[in-house]
């Protein structure tokens, strides 16, 4: 029966630690792998070494290696070979698919000329936008930290871009959706789905 296994980037940064878990890999029969750790942990030669020995296992991976370094052979990422297999989450999404998405694209535009920014910016955004109306819905005590955060940890249906959100004991937005990307045949990382999990562990 075919089994998938994670490794962590952390486990080791040399090639011959990391041998006796690939041939358990191996072993097990594994038909996909989920690296955990981020690029500078050993990410691309972990993942060629299992390649070499698992050629048709499908590589996955978390923001860690949801980056170009790691999906691209051409910036020292992994081998061509591998585009077709690969696949990660990372935080964010295509902007155009957030509710405020095309709004805030059109505004981005209009204001810095700029068609396609960085994912992160509509993040930045609403960060700034959730700090400013905060402070400004506390008056007075605008400038008192404690009472901005008192009110952040009460927001619980704020509307904004990214969608309704509030935040829950820890801190911990309650927005719950991911990005899914791909390589495509160059190593760039593309947009394929939104991923919104129906359980969650807080």
């Amino acid at each position: 029966m075919n089994s998938s296994a994670a490794i962590s980037g952390l486990d080791s940064p040399f090639p011959t630690r990391w041998a006796t878990s690939v041939s358990r890999l191996v072993s097990a029969r594994t038909d996909c792998f989920f690296f955990a750790g981020i690029v500078s942990n050993g990410a691309v030669q972990i993942t060629k070494d299992v390649h070499s020995a698992l050629p048709t296992a499908k590589v996955f991976g978390g923001d860690g290696v949801c980056t170009d370094s790691y999906t691209n052979a051409t910036k020292g990422g992994i081998p061509a070979s591998l585009y077709p297999l690969t696949q990660c989450t990372v935080a964010t999404q295509n902007l155009e698919a957030y509710p405020g998405g095309k709004d805030f694209l059109a505004a981005y535009k209009a204001k810095y000329g700029v068609a396609d920014p960085d994912p992160y910016a509509i993040y930045g955004y609403e960060v700034m936008k959730l700090g400013l109306d905060t402070i400004a819905s506390l008056g007075a005590n605008g400038n008192n930290k404690a009472d901005v955060l008192k009110a952040l940890f009460a927001i619980k249906d704020r509307n904004s871009v990214l969608g309704t959100y509030g935040f829950n004991a820890n801190g911990d937005t309650t927005l719950k959706s991911y990005g899914l990307y791909s390589a495509d045949k160059s190593g760039n990382l593309v947009f394929k789905a939104t991923l919104t999990p129906t359980k969650t562990v807080e």
